[in-house]
């Protein structure tokens, strides 16, 4: 793991910096790109500074879409990855291999070895706060409000508002730091919490079609006749996968979701028992008690659930 001297002296050598982030952006992946991407925006004016990626945001009149760039100017380039450290879930793969050199920045169980110049601490709740840090070494005084904003977002989205066992004195005191900014914290909940109506209203439905008939543990299989009526699609569907921690007596839940390509993806989570494993002979990957997998058969999603059950039954 490199000190923050040392990738900020990396990044000073390049002209242009290419941020990119994790494939199906949540706000902390989009969060820490945006925090970073303007803070060197405004450090370094002179520098071309690219937010990119090919997937769109999840909010983009709040934190926009990706900007295009040719792979021609990403031949002498430096990119850098956020909250991913895993080859396979970089979004701009193609960018990621065309640029000159490579840096990330993650705080998910360490995956690939992408790059020599990396960041990675796996007990910290959120990526962005990272970032906070990293920015917080080089600017003693309160950042500007559009760079503190995305900072937040992603800290109280991972965090779940502070209240996951991955919240430390350091996520509080990056926190802290960004509210120096003069953030309106009301706002910035109910961009990163609330929800539009049809999504609260498949929020429902997704309670009615989930399984609870084992003790401890619960999960749901939506196929896209559960979410398309609601005019919602796969990605906010998936990230409900929240409403199941806060039943009582639950201890692990999962959601297994078919994308437009037929395949599934999971979100597995758990308020303390480890569900990293099991993910990882999935190919997926994440925390030792929040993780994904993609590309999953309909088979294979009923391979997860029995071995989550075996976890939870002891």
């Amino acid at each position: 793991m490199k000190s923050f001297d040392a990738l900020l002296n990396k990044i000073e050598e390049y002209q242009t910096i290419i941020i990119l982030r994790h494939i199906h952006p949540d706000y902390d992946a989009l969060g820490a790109q945006y925090g970073l991407a303007r803070w060197l925006q405004r450090r370094y004016p002179q520098k071309r500074i690219v937010a990119s990626g090919h997937e769109p945001s999840i909010a983009p009149s709040f934190l926009p879409n990706p900007e295009e760039i040719s792979l021609e100017d990403c031949v002498n380039a430096l990119a850098i990855a956020v909250d991913t450290s895993n080859y396979s879930r970089i979004d701009g793969k193609d960018i990621w291999d065309t640029c000159k050199e490579r840096m990330f920045f993650d705080h998910h169980v360490k995956g690939d070895s992408l790059t020599e110049y990396e960041y990675v601490d796996e007990h910290t709740a959120s990526c962005s706060e990272i970032i906070t840090d990293f920015i917080r070494t080089f600017e003693k005084e309160p950042v500007a409000l559009e760079v503190a904003e995305p900072l937040y977002c992603g800290i109280i989205s991972d965090s779940i508002r502070f209240s996951i066992n991955t919240t430390t004195a350091y996520t509080l005191k990056m926190a802290s730091y960004l509210l120096e900014s003069q953030l309106d914290i009301n706002k910035l909940n109910n961009q990163v919490f609330s929800m539009s109506v049809n999504l609260y209203r498949f929020s429902n439905h997704l309670r009615e079609i989930a399984n609870y008939d084992t003790k401890g543990f619960v999960y749901a299989i939506i196929n896209k006749e559960d979410y398309v009526p609601y005019h919602v699609e796969a990605g906010p569907a998936k990230a409900k996968v929240n409403v199941f921690g806060e039943i009582r007596g639950i201890q692990t839940w999962a959601v297994f979701i078919e994308e437009e390509d037929g395949v599934y993806s999971a979100s597995l989570r758990s308020h303390s028992m480890t569900i990293s494993d099991i993910a990882n002979q999935f190919g997926g990957g994440g925390h030792l008690c929040a993780s994904g997998i993609s590309k999953l058969s309909r088979s294979q999603c009923d391979e997860v659930i029995e071995l989550l059950k075996q976890r939870v039954l002891g």
